[in-house]
């Protein structure tokens, strides 16, 4: 039987990360996919990142209009296909590189016991240690009439045969919000339909109305509190009976997508391996080990959140803790931080409000419309700035508009790094006028110390109740 220093079951988003990560430590190193990688899509980050790109171009391009540019009517989904090809030749060449540090299996794997792996039954591997990172799937929904129709879900839908020209995407959530905006802005008149009374809901309330209105500007039907009941087929077209919160509503499109979120893939039998799990997921601690100390979970077989950016960072710490040794109380904390790709670009990162609140956390909120903003760089409306402070550093928020990713490096890192906040005073938040606003916040509340007045007012009074109470 053959023996590895590191075992990773999986080569999806999370799996060939921790794949480039662990190659660079020189230990030897086996990677197990069900299928060739020459046979498989490539990224499905890459790919959305791709597509957004191309779609914003084309978008842009018809503004122009009034300028005299031409314009094609008509947008050839074959040329935008050869521009997501970039994702599969990236992911071929990363495999490629790869293969020279490390050993690639295809086959499906399967615990043994607690450190043996099977592969289809006909190899066994021993890993010192193991990594999961066999992703997730589509939840789809049971809805009367589905089984008569062509669906797509997240990572088919790359592989369309053609544009439509109406399209349902089923799901409002981060991936759902970021397709709607996608095609959009490619021209396809889409119903993004969500159950819950709210899109993102894991996102402040503010971020929520700023894209749905965005959304709602480039084109998108959203429709909140609705329920799709039933699929009718028809020769060219499918119609989605939807319960609405004013009654009932009749959809006539050529295509659906569902982004209504995923189950974890656990068909590894895990219980050989002592490793424990629930139907949200496998249970980590925050090394991302499981309930066997020497096997790991990383990305969306997990309980955690489910992103490409999780997908990295998971990996990142799963790797260096297995192979390093890292004490737990070394990590860097993860970012947690969630980038939704409708422009203008917004990012959540760090602990949310309702987090801070649910472990009853000390903290003060600072925003790009208070009193603490320049009034010379006052936000737009497309801008907003939330964050949550505490009396020394910065414990997450949430940017929107445009600029916003490129600002949340350095927040983020601050964030991991646990920087104090008069550090951020001096940092380089980038050129636009959003990073101008967040610099300008750190400055203003740092020099009426604003972030700490109410802690300073809470503890002179404790001190002089408790000093009236000693002499009284």
């Amino acid at each position: 039987m053959e023996i590895y220093d590191l075992v990773i079951i999986g080569g999806g988003e999370a799996g060939l990360r921790a794949a480039e990560i662990a190659s660079k430590f020189g230990v030897k190193i086996a990677l197990i996919e069900k299928q060739n990688h020459e046979t498989t899509a490539g990224l499905v980050g890459e790919k959305s990142l791709t597509l957004h790109k191309v779609a914003k171009t084309i978008y842009e391009s018809r503004k122009l209009k009034s300028t005299g540019l031409k314009v094609p009517k008509n947008i050839i989904w074959n040329g935008v296909k050869e521009q997501l090809s970039t994702a599969d030749i990236k992911t071929s060449e990363l495999v490629r590189r790869l293969s020279k540090q490390i050993d690639f299996l295809y086959g499906e794997a399967k615990f043994v016991s607690t450190n043996v792996i099977s592969i289809d039954k006909r190899r066994e591997i021993k890993g010192r240690k193991i990594i999961i990172a066999t992703g997730a799937h589509q939840t789809i929904p049971k809805i009367r009439g589905l089984s008569k129709i062509t669906y797509f879900d997240t990572n088919s839908i790359f592989s369309i045969p053609k544009l439509p020209s109406k399209l349902a995407i089923i799901g409002g959530g981060v991936d759902g919000c970021e397709l709607a905006s996608t095609f959009s802005m490619l021209g396809v008149t889409v119903f993004l339909i969500e159950k819950q009374s709210n899109l993102l809901p894991d996102l402040d309330i503010s971020v929520r109305k700023i894209v749905r209105k965005r959304l709602e500007e480039i084109g998108a039907n959203v429709l909140l509190g609705s329920n799709v009941e039933r699929v009718v087929r028809y020769p060219r077209s499918i119609e989605l009976r939807v319960k609405t919160k004013s009654g009932k509503e009749n959809c006539r499109i050529n295509d659906i997508v569902f982004a209504s979120g995923k189950d974890g893939n656990f068909s590894l039998d895990l219980s050989r391996g002592h490793v424990a799990f629930t139907k949200e997921g496998i249970s980590t601690n925050s090394c991302f080990q499981t309930t066997n100390q020497n096997v790991y979970a990383i990305g969306d077989v997990t309980n955690w959140r489910k992103s490409a950016i999780f997908a990295y960072e998971s990996a990142l710490v799963a790797v260096h803790h297995a192979l390093t040794g890292t004490r737990r109380k070394d990590i860097i904390p993860l970012s947690r931080t969630d980038f939704v790709r409708v422009d203008p670009g917004f990012v959540a990162f760090g602990e949310g409000e309702s987090e801070l609140k649910k472990r009853k956390a000390k903290y003060k909120i600072l925003q790009s419309n208070s009193n603490l903003a320049n009034s010379d760089l006052e936000a737009k409306d497309e801008e907003r700035i939330t964050l949550y402070v505490n009396r020394r550093r910065i414990l997450g928020g949430i940017l929107a508009g445009p600029g916003a990713i490129e600002a949340s490096g350095i927040l983020t890192y601050a964030y991991q790094n646990k920087i104090p906040f008069i550090k951020l005073t001096k940092a380089p938040f980038g050129r636009s006028s959003l990073g101008s606003n967040i610099k300008n916040i750190f400055i203003n509340s740092y020099k009426t110390n604003t972030h700490r007045s109410d802690w300073i007012k809470k503890g002179f009074n404790s001190l002089k109740s408790k000093t009236s109470q000693i002499f009284s």
